[in-house]
């Protein structure tokens, strides 16, 4: 009963961190919001801080944007992008709103040309040299969008920025961005791994770059980097941790043991990416030290232990196996966390744990997910018509759901899209774009 999915799994524990569940003190301040913030990042506060934004607030409407644009959720990343604007104020605000901005439109392809023009516009207010944090904005963005800036106006950047910036200053990652945009991809790659140790966006733009076998080969970089681990800055270690643990796990010791060093730190997500490799490999671990790391998670973050939970019950090479018990804990999910709750029964039809498996009740389940704009569930569906057992392989709608998940930044969706290209005929290619722009006008018509 249970598949390997842990990319499936890993999402949507990322996704409900963003679910907004009840009112915030109408009177609470931007500041105590920060502090809660840094007290427990799952503190509910998006309500709050969008009245703050809509008052003007800059302060407010960028650190909005940034939950936002860490969404799965189509509309939340739309509305960063004019949040984002009132974060920067025309320079009056936080220059760094460019930066988030940058990144969200080179990350979602859909929005990339719409982002482009704001940023043209709003770079007019941003002036270059007249603090080093001004700087560093500008090589954020001209990396992203590298047509926006002549080499001379990036070198001129970097310049500045490396003569005044205080270490950590992630020039590794600027310089590898910039070679990528012109070919240079053997050059960018040994870039990224050195930056690697200091700036843990280079691991997303070195799987990026390495494309559908990134997981693997991250999984190489970390085997030949245990010894140095304590090189390598936290958050680095937790991204590095999480990725590889949500690969195929050829290295097991290896992936083990960033995790167990991410974990060493207090980070929950590599806890329960921990959790989850542990239940994907039955054979290799037994339920008892997933049910232990499952209660360290419940001190912590009793939401995600009730998922993690629920999964473990669904392993059956394991003795703990009760799906019923399971399909409990996904409804008591469902008061606090729905969106998770959704897909994990989505997840749960298709493995068939209450009855036969029945993927088109999960079908049913991934379309009341789209029309609430989640991307994850956009991909999830084209997957299914990919070839699951109980439905019949639909290639025209694969490659439809699948595109549309990918334009919205879906790094799995992308290589999908890769890979189903050259097995439709020019018939189902028109059919399937077709399809494809009608699921776009129908989530644009949502909104």
């Amino acid at each position: 009963m249970k598949g390997k999915d842990c990319h499936f799994r890993a999402i949507i524990v990322g996704m409900a961190l963003l679910v907004c569940v009840g009112p915030v003190d109408a009177t609470e301040s931007f500041e105590s919001i920060s502090y809660r913030l840094s007290q427990n990042d799952d503190y509910l506060v998006d309500e709050r801080l969008q009245e703050l934004a809509k008052r003007g607030d800059s302060a407010a409407a960028k650190l909005l944007a940034d939950r936002w644009s860490a969404s799965s959720d189509y509309g939340l990343l739309k509305s960063a992008i004019d949040l984002y604007i009132t974060g920067f104020d025309r320079g009056r605000g936080d220059p760094s709103a460019l930066s988030g901005l940058a990144r969200l439109g080179s990350g979602t392809p859909y929005l990339q040309q719409n982002v482009r023009e704001r940023l043209t516009e709003l770079l007019r207010y941003l002036r270059v040299d007249a603090t080093n944090e001004n700087t560093r904005v500008a090589l954020d963005v001209y990396v992203e969008y590298p047509d926006l800036a002549t080499e001379q106006e990036f070198e001129r950047a970097l310049a500045l920025y490396q003569r005044s910036c205080e270490p950590p200053c992630h020039t590794d990652t600027y310089i590898a961005k910039r070679a990528e945009y012109h070919g240079n991809e053997s050059e960018a790659l040994l870039l990224y791994q050195v930056a690697m140790k200091t700036d843990a966006k280079a691991v997303t733009e070195y799987l990026e770059l390495v494309g559908e076998d990134g997981r693997k080969e991250l999984t190489v970089f970390a085997a030949d980097n245990k010894t140095g681990i304590n090189d390598f800055c936290a958050e680095c270690i937790d991204m590095i941790a999480q990725e590889i643990g949500r690969g195929d796990g050829e290295s097991d010791s290896t992936v083990m043991y960033w995790l167990d060093q991410s974990i060493s730190s207090g980070a929950v997500a590599s806890m329960v990416v921990k959790a989850e490799y542990m239940m994907d490999r039955p054979v290799t671990y037994n339920y008892e030290p997933v049910l232990s790391l499952i209660d360290e998670v419940r001190a912590i973050s009793p939401d995600d232990a009730v998922y993690l939970e629920s999964q473990a019950l669904l392993v059956y090479q394991w003795l703990i196996l009760n799906p019923p018990k399971s399909e409990q804990l996904i409804t008591q999910l469902e008061f606090s966390r729905p969106v998770q709750a959704k897909f994990a029964r989505a997840q749960l039809y298709v493995m068939g744990g209450l009855d036969e498996p029945d993927p088109q009740k999960a079908i049913s389940v991934y379309e009341d997910l789209i029309a609430e704009k989640k991307i994850n569930a956009i991909y999830r569906i084209g997957a299914l018509y990919d070839g699951a057992a109980g439905v019949p392989k639909d290639l025209v709608k694969a490659y439809a759901y699948a595109a549309v998940a990918s334009d919205l930044g879906n790094r799995q969706a992308r290589y999908m899209v890769a890979r189903l290209t050259p097995e439709l005929s020019v018939e189902q290619q028109a059919e399937a774009l077709q399809f494809r722009q009608e699921i776009m006008t129908e989530l644009e018509r949502s909104l």
